[in-house]
């Protein structure tokens, strides 16, 4: 039930290999303030050119603005066929990632061209798919989670016929696998099913659990499985968080999982065999599950940062990981404690996640000052004031954060007085404009940033 592995297999060279490794896919990368920066001046010079003149703008909407769109489709799908050849069965965490952003871009970008030439369909690509069938989108997820835990519940039985003592643990492992797969297969489904009106499937899952409520036999069989793949989800989550090994996020999943199984089945069965006393176990604490699902997922994503900050050093993403992750364990323990009615414990939570959130942010406070402070000495202006607005940002949100949270009003009021004296007035007095010239006077703007960013290509390929 790993979700990821060491790789074994090499990188092959797909088309997206070979756009991240060729030369602007490397200077891309290694210059991602820079990057960014030219997009949005480019944006500004694009759409200045397009409100002055009528010919531009027929110009951009029919050729600048597609070629734009069609370039991030073809990134995107580019993305999602290197997940499917390099990243799924050795690091499905990033495969997964990859697969998400790779079809958003491909999608977003389509529905651009689509929007250009009023095209039925793909102009709403993106929206049409996220937002009118969101349902469906989740479904597939949950189809897609389904068929990984068939894969490990196959898996796992296969070993039942090798030699060894762990056979009870395999045959735990497989059964509590293909459970999760069912379950997971069935909710897809229904959510498909909703999603598009197709008949059965759209109470695939609930039609099940009323069968199962409906029949004593049932019910006691179907909330048996479940605690029994609960209880062995809930002992391999256990053994990963003491051995330190597994991954963080499946250990999570695991825990949650196994905790919405546990109560669910206990529900279950105990309906099955008329007792009141497991009546709403499940339905009852839904708030709690939740909550506890954050939690772990939150207590996941601080784990990750935490390793890779003892490996890696104090740096501006894993320093706000740990910050995301740190808040969202303070959070879920906040909305179990708010759902189980206990209000006042739910706000003494609530503060203080909200002033461990300030702590954190002090640490990136630092993180971004110390990437500021590198890259002015190694000449990167562009990324140092980058970096520099962000160390101002992160003070004043912890600042602001701490004391919100401690009730110390004058932290907050600094929040304020950092962000007058340092973010706004870059804001106002420099991004502001900049961006302005650039859409007031878009054929100037353009020859500069074409001066800007040739003299730039040049350097960097002329070092090759």
């Amino acid at each position: 039930m790993q979700i990821t592995s060491t790789r074994q297999r090499p990188i092959k060279e797909t088309p997206y290999q070979k756009i991240k490794n060729s030369k602007i896919g490397r200077s891309v990368r290694d210059h991602k303030v820079g990057a960014g920066a030219a997009s949005v001046a480019a944006s500004a010079v694009i759409a200045g050119g397009a409100f002055q003149s009528d010919t531009f703008a027929r110009v951009a909407r029919y050729g600048i603005v597609p070629a734009a769109g069609t370039g991030v489709a073809v990134l995107g799908a580019a993305a999602v066929h290197d997940a499917v050849v390099n990243d799924v069965g050795e690091n499905n965490a990033k495969a997964t990632a990859k697969i998400a952003l790779g079809t958003a871009a491909a999608l977003g970008g389509t529905q651009v061209v689509g929007m250009a030439f009023d095209l039925p369909i793909l102009d709403r690509a993106f929206t049409g798919v996220v937002f009118d069938h969101g349902q469906a989108l989740l479904g597939g997820a949950l189809l897609a989670g389904a068929g990984a835990a068939g894969k490990a519940a196959v898996s796992q039985f296969g070993k039942l016929s090798q030699d060894g003592s762990n056979k009870p643990a395999h045959a735990a492992l497989g059964t509590g696998a293909a459970v999760g797969s069912v379950a997971a297969g069935l909710a897809g489904a229904e959510l498909v099913g909703r999603d598009l009106g197709l008949p059965v499937l759209d109470r695939a899952f609930t039609g099940t659990l009323e069968f199962l409520a409906g029949s004593p036999a049932a019910a006691v069989a179907g909330g048996s499985l479940l605690v029994g793949g609960a209880a062995v989800a809930a002992t391999h989550a256990g053994k990963n968080l003491i051995s330190g090994s597994g991954n963080d996020y499946a250990t999570a999943a695991m825990l949650s999982g196994a905790a919405a199984a546990g109560l669910g089945g206990l529900e279950l069965a105990g309906h099955g065999l008329g007792l009141e006393a497991t009546r709403g176990l499940f339905t009852g604490h839904a708030g709690e599950v939740g909550g506890l699902a954050l939690s772990a997922f939150g207590g996941a994503v601080a784990r990750h940062a935490a390793g890779h900050l003892r490996e890696n050093g104090i740096g501006p993403l894993n320093s706000l990981g740990l910050t995301i992750g740190a808040s969202a364990l303070g959070a879920g323990a906040g909305v179990a404690a708010w759902s189980w009615g206990a209000s006042e414990a739910s706000r003494l939570l609530s503060n203080g996640t909200t002033a461990i959130a300030g702590a954190g942010l002090g640490l990136s406070t630092y993180a971004f000052g110390k990437k500021a402070v590198e890259s002015a000495r190694a000449g990167k202006l562009a990324t140092a004031a980058f970096h520099g607005t962000g160390a101002a940002a992160s003070a004043a949100g912890s600042l602001y954060a701490l004391g919100s949270g401690l009730g110390i009003q004058a932290l907050e009021q600094a929040g304020d007085r950092v962000i007058d004296v340092t973010v706004r007035p870059l804001a106002e007095h420099i991004i502001g404009p900049s961006l302005e010239f650039l859409f007031k006077n878009p054929a100037l703007g353009g020859l500069g940033l074409a001066m800007v960013v040739g003299g730039f290509a040049y350097h960097q390929w002329s070092k090759d």
